[in-house]
């Protein structure tokens, strides 16, 4: 979720997905009936499990020491060389992190696991210190993502189905079968009534959860993996990364396309700027066609005009991007480490240690933490002093 509201009061002191290169291809049109599965009456478990104990690490000796503070400070361009990880949770599956979701009121993070035997959503309560097991999906679960609420927890598998838990009981609420190919990522709009999913190859849907009726449905070419689909603030449109190099931003309303940009190589993640004045955006794979800039580390464009304002100076691939709570930053994770750049011109300010070839990251909502599933599947939180 992208929302900044919401400010974190329980996670003070103490608690703190690849997309591949695919073929270029354009929109297409609501040509494909996917049927909806009947929602399941299976038992299902949701246990509180033996949970390895959060370790608080000591900050790393090449950063200033910082004083201890009660107050959220949000990670901002004159904070960022003082992150530090305050809490790990240390996983006994050696699989680096795949969904992954904060809860806005900060008490709940889901995530599970690449290639995970058990095909487990996990969430950590950070308030009681449990994690709970949600067993659902027959194959491993992609993305993760709580309603703008705090009261529901959708899953989307690589079976093609999404799966709807109500927080708190973590009973299964509902499911239904997005994509035959599978279910990539999900999102849910400002208002919590509808649900957009992207699936494994280069498609797109929105559910209406009231009574699970699809109402807009794309087919796109080629095997893109649709990585990341987000709503505008006012629910007015949607934006997802679908085709080869293609951002593309659609109507609620009807599920018309409404526009689309072009990046330089195949996307890797993408961000809106708080205002969404201004699309960030990364490339993940090397290919790309002249006169374009192959893998720009970032890249930035005006929303309304579609002119391009920044590309990063260096060449590396990157699955994700996000802006920091003052837009002044971006955050990406090439190589497995996290780099933070300046919004304005693209220069690298800050970056920390790797951590494995992939890791997986998002801030809470009022922008003070820095969450990151890394490679061996610990979750590591890191904030900063004053």
């Amino acid at each position: 979720m992208n929302s900044k509201a919401v400010m974190i009061p329980i996670l003070l002191l103490g608690f703190f997905s690849l997309s591949a290169c695919n073929f270029p291809g354009l929109q297409g049109e609501d040509e494909i009936d996917v049927p909806l599965a009947t929602p399941t009456t299976a038992p299902l478990e949701a246990t509180a499990l033996p949970s390895p104990s959060p370790t608080t690490e000591a900050p790393d000796p090449t950063q200033e020491p910082l004083p201890v503070t009660n107050e959220s400070i949000p990670i901002s361009i004159d904070n960022v060389k003082h992150l530090a990880i305050q809490t790990t949770l240390r996983s006994e599956v050696d699989k680096p992190i795949a969904a992954f979701d904060l809860s806005p009121d900060g008490r709940y993070l889901a995530f599970s696991y690449w290639h995970d035997p058990a095909k487990i959503l996990t969430v950590w309560d950070l308030q009681d210190d449990v994690l709970v097991s949600l067993t659902f999906h027959d194959w491993n679960v992609k993305s993760a993502a709580f309603s703008p609420g705090g009261g529901y927890l959708a899953s989307a598998s690589q079976d093609g189905m999404v799966a709807l838990w109500e927080v708190g009981s973590w009973e299964l609420i509902d499911n239904f079968l997005a994509f035959p190919e599978g279910a990539a990522s999900l999102a849910f709009s400002p208002d919590g009534s509808l649900l957009a999913v992207g699936g494994f190859r280069n498609q797109l849907g929105v559910w209406r959860l009231e009574d699970g009726e699809r109402l807009h449905y794309y087919d796109g070419p080629g095997p893109h993996v649709v990585q990341k689909v987000t709503f505008t603030i006012d629910g007015s449109a949607y934006y997802a990364d679908t085709g080869y190099a293609d951002i593309t931003v659609w109507s609620t309303v009807d599920g018309e396309l409404l526009r689309s940009f072009r990046g330089e190589a195949c996307i890797g993640g993408f961000d809106l700027s708080s205002d969404e004045s201004k699309l960030a955006y990364s490339s993940s794979c090397s290919d790309a066609h002249e006169p374009h800039d192959p893998l720009a580390t970032i890249a930035i464009r005006d929303v309304a005009s579609g002119e391009p304002l920044v590309y990063g100076a260096l060449k590396e691939a990157s699955t994700r991007v996000l802006y920091t709570d003052d837009d002044a930053l971006i955050i990406t994770n090439p190589g497995g480490t996290l780099r933070f750049w300046t919004a304005v011109d693209g220069t690298l300010l800050h970056q920390l240690p790797p951590m494995g070839h992939y890791v997986e990251f998002l801030l809470s909502d009022d922008g003070s933490l820095l969450i990151v599933g890394d490679a061996d599947g610990d979750v590591l939180i890191f904030s900063v002093g004053p």
